[in-house]
């Protein structure tokens, strides 16, 4: 045993080397040489102990050797420029990071079986076994001082993941909610036992331009995870993607327990997508023309937000793109006649323009070019006179009789109710009519000669002149001209008479050439007075032909037929008993015939109550019945209620038409003398052949209000724009809607700014805190009630509510009328209880 030991004991002190050094591989392993210097780094560790304890401050270097199995050799050379590390006995020390770098510097190696300038341009050494041998030789001498200290290890560099799905720049999440799913090949990594993991990153991509690599090493990540598997699966919805958003995405794959090293950092290639729902085309695209324009309506996506409309002609190359459409329908501007344009729609999905469907097909309209005016009307354009017009039907009717009605299509159609009719022989007439002017409503008992008349009631021929009063033996234009002169007093003309006035005398107005009337309340005593003589200007009188005369049938007449005094309301009617002007029984008649055994009525519609008063007071309506004598006699005794005076002609107009169309007599020629109200000349209700012209429609909401207001002696705009009520200096604005205040709405161009039209009306109702109720003209081509939204909507094709304006003089007097606004469940029950109108309606009816 003793020799065996002193053997070993020799052989080591044969071997022994003053200083002893190990070398350690630490995971990560690299085949880059930089890894192992890195501060802190203990990828290489070398440890050295001092076992002679006589060496005291002696200068020593290393030397490095790194050597493979297929015969690469780096190692240090002999001349290192290094600083020298100073050992005394007894000591160890650890070199390893900072302390090896002049050792890993590849300015201090020699290489052989692999080049420099190989390792400058992939920054590794080739993957293989290799072997780390570290000595400790003297500084000076480069004498070996000990032992060769080596640790060996297989080396390879594991490869990145390779990303397979999305491709670069793909759209993703075409269908809305739709999963998006990611996929990678896995990591190489040439060593058994690997365990390796794989971090999902991506990156929103903002700002366009910068680069997705940028991208990942300056910006925080959108969204990250770490997992096993090679494929992952987002929830759109769970993340909050942005439609339109492009982002960025790359896969990291490392060693779970940190022994393997990856090339490029285990950092895949980074790719981009962009998450765009799909975007479909919109379906059910139709289009009709109306007149000189096209009005397109389509079916919409759930995720359509907008839409664009491209219009084309073909042959000239003109296109237009309309953007920023949020309906399904749009009229388009007007066209040319004689073209043929197309039309296509385009979808905005989800509020993304750079998301656009394909346009729709094309869809063809063409203008057709209006017959020659000359082929039909020669002399006449739109808002002149009328013309003769051709009388189709030519066989005489021989069997007119009392209470027919027959017009004159050569006026407009202003109507002769006949009184009596006595045959002349030949098919002619003779006897008296009312002559009633369609414009005015007013009724004048006229006796008529030589009268023909066709099968369709239209006057071929016929003599006539008034008998009512010599003093106004007026044909038809002269009635209209008379009558136009003395607009303010009119309502003497117009009204219906109640027994109220019946009661009352008059005090002479004088205007042009006639007098008029207006009522006071005389002394009692008064009234079956004999009046006295009317002075006369001027005594004459114009017959059927337009010619002035008379004089000598007033002067023969002055004792059986004297000249019309100061005649009130009363003597007018009785002038008249056979043909009262009265058409409906008035409320002050209905309250006067009833006694305890007739009850009073239940309710009185506005009409009525308008109509029974044109000064506007009307008695407020009695609300129940009652069977208490006393309450009876209370509610006879009710309070006068007073509207605002142009309601009563906006109602009573409402009524006479009846609902009809604006192209239809007697609106057409009523429509002329709105729009003439405010000094037009142009109007054209309907556009067609029927008042035999062709032009385009004229809109006439604002004619017709303005007509209301002059009328009743109220300031008025004179204009036929619903927007000039906006600045008039007459006209101010409301806060609160009154009965009668005037309600003005202004149309939005496709980007929501105010255009030059829009829409004026009475307000009459409401419905609902954001609906109001309007009395107007040219709602769905008619005078009536219809409703409308007060809500601010800036919405393509869509009309704005501005607000409610009054004319300035009457908004201190407001306390003097009734302008409390009344509840209704829509347009039709507003219609009914009104105007007495039986009528669909629709929201917003206003045409143009």
């Amino acid at each position: 045993m003793l020799l065996i030991a002193c053997s070993t004991l020799t052989g080591f002190g044969q071997q022994a080397y003053p200083i002893f050094v190990t070398t350690q591989l630490t995971p990560p392993y690299s085949l880059s040489l930089s890894d192992y210097v890195q501060a802190g780094s203990q990828q290489l560790v070398a440890t050295i102990l001092v076992k002679d304890v006589t060496i005291n401050n002696v200068p020593v270097r290393l030397h490095l050797k790194i050597e493979t199995m297929s015969g690469v050799t780096i190692e240090t050379v002999p001349n290192i420029l290094t600083r020298a590390i100073y050992l005394s006995g007894g000591e160890a020390r650890m070199l390893f990071g900072n302390d090896l770098a002049d050792y890993f510097n590849i300015n201090n190696l020699a290489f052989k079986g692999y080049t420099k300038d190989a390792y400058h341009r992939t920054g590794q050494l080739p993957e293989g076994h290799y072997r780390f041998t570290v000595e400790v030789r003297h500084f000076t001498t480069g004498k070996l001082l000990s032992n060769r200290g080596s640790a060996t290890r297989w080396i390879a560099l594991g490869k990145p993941p390779l990303l397979k799905t999305p491709e670069e720049n793909a759209e993703m999440g075409q269908i809305q909610g739709m999963p998006l799913t990611f996929s990678w090949l896995p990591s190489t990594v040439g060593v058994p036992g690997s365990n390796i993991q794989y971090k999902f990153e991506m990156w929103e991509m903002r700002v366009a331009g910068i680069d997705p690599y940028v991208i990942a090493a300056s910006m925080p990540t959108f969204y990250t995870t770490t997992q096993a598997n090679t494929n992952l699966v987002l929830q759109p919805a769970t993340l909050f993607f942005e439609p339109g958003m492009r982002y960025a995405w790359r896969v990291t794959a490392s060693d779970v327990f940190g022994n393997i090293p990856f090339d490029q950092g285990g950092h895949s290639l980074i790719r981009t997508f962009t998450y765009q729902c799909k975007c479909d085309s919109v379906t059910n695209f139709t289009l009709e023309r109306k007149l000189n324009r096209a009005n397109l309506r389509w079916r919409q996506a759930a995720n359509h937000t907008s839409f664009k409309v491209e219009v084309n002609n073909p042959l000239s190359g003109y296109s237009k793109v309309h953007e920023n459409i949020y309906d399904n329908q749009f009229t388009s501007p007007a066209m040319d006649e004689g073209i043929t344009y197309r039309m296509r729609v385009q979808a905005i999905c989800n509020g993304n323009e750079k998301n656009p469907s394909p346009f729709s097909a094309w869809q063809s309209v063409t203008v057709p070019v209006p017959p020659k005016v000359e082929e039909f009307c020669p002399d006449c354009a739109c808002g002149a006179e009328n013309k003769p017009l051709p009388i189709s039907n030519a066989p005489l009717r021989n069997d007119l009789q009392v209470g027919d009605t027959i017009i004159d299509p050569r006026d407009g159609g202003s109507r002769y109710i006949l009184q009596s009719a006595d045959a002349q022989g030949d098919g002619t007439y003779k006897g008296l009519f009312l002559f009633w002017i369609e414009i005015w409503n007013a009724k004048i008992l006229c006796e008529y000669t030589d009268l023909s008349v066709n099968t369709d009631n239209q006057i071929l021929k016929m003599n006539w002149k008034s008998v009512a009063n010599p003093h106004a033996l007026l044909n038809v234009n002269a009635a209209k001209a008379e009558i136009e002169k003395v607009a303010d007093a009119v309502a003497i003309l117009t009204a219906r008479p109640t027994v109220e006035d019946t009661i009352k005398a008059e005090v002479p107005v004088k205007v042009a050439d006639a007098t008029l009337t207006e009522n006071v309340e005389p002394p009692t005593e008064e009234i079956n007075a004999t009046p006295e003589k009317a002075s006369v200007i001027e005594e004459y009188a114009v017959t059927s032909d337009d010619e002035k005369g008379g004089e000598e049938e007033i002067a023969a007449t002055d004792d059986e037929l004297p000249v019309m005094e100061e005649t009130t309301v009363a003597q007018e009617v009785a002038a008249t008993d056979d043909v009262p002007l009265m058409e409906e029984t008035t409320v002050a008649q209905e309250v006067a015939a009833a006694d305890d055994e007739v009850p009073l009525m239940e309710e009185t519609t506005v009409a009525k109550e308008v109509a029974a008063n044109p000064s506007g007071a009307v008695s407020a309506p009695v609300e129940q019945k009652s069977d208490d004598k006393a309450d009876v006699d209370k509610k006879k005794e009710q309070q006068t209620i007073t509207y605002l005076p142009w309601v009563h002609y906006a109602i009573t107009e409402a009524k006479t038409m009846d609902g009809i169309l604006e192209c239809e007599a007697p609106l057409y020629s009523k429509g002329i003398e709105y729009h003439r109200n405010g000094g037009h000349n142009s109007f054209c209700p309907c556009g067609d052949k029927k008042s035999g012209h062709y032009c385009d429609p004229s809109a006439w909401c604002a004619s017709f209000a303005n007509w209301c207001l002059r009328q009743s002696g109220t300031a008025y705009t004179k204009s036929a724009g619903s927007q000039t009520f906006l600045n008039h200096a007459e006209f101010v604005k409301i806060s609160e809607p009154v009965f009668g205040a005037v309600a003005v709405f202004t149309n939005l161009d496709s980007n929501g700014n105010f255009k030059t039209s829009g829409h004026v009306a009475f307000v009459v109702g409401r419905n609902g805190k954001d609906n109001i109720l309007c009395l107007g003209g040219n709602q769905s081509d008619k005078i009536k009630v219809s409703q409308f939204s007060t809500k601010d909507i800036k919405l393509s094709g869509k009309s704005y509510f501005r607000g409610y304006y009054l004319p300035r003089s009457y908004v201190d007097k407001l306390k003097n009328y009734k302008t409390s606004v009344t509840d209704y469940t829509d347009a039709e029950a507003a219609n009914k209880r009104i105007i007495n109108l039986n009528i669909n309606s629709t929201t917003n009816e206003s045409t143009r």
